[in-house]
């Protein structure tokens, strides 16, 4: 994987856990600053309404 968009349109926040084959580590949102966790082959998130994270690999987890 490249990195992965994640996209919540609704108007609530969402807990998503997405399947990625990414190194295990935190990551950071390059959108929003938030971290996003990988672990167990899932990336994990939590989304407020109506916005987007970006996760690159190329961005050395746990590391910033």
């Amino acid at each position: 994987d490249l990195g992965h968009v994640v996209i919540n349109i609704s108007d609530a926040t969402v807990e998503t856990a997405v399947a990625t084959a990414l190194p295990d580590g935190s990551y950071p949102d390059l959108l929003g600053g938030a971290t996003s966790v990988v672990a167990d082959g899932r990336i994990r998130t939590s989304l407020a309404p109506q916005t987007a994270a970006v996760i690159l690999a190329d961005h050395d987890p746990g590391n910033e």
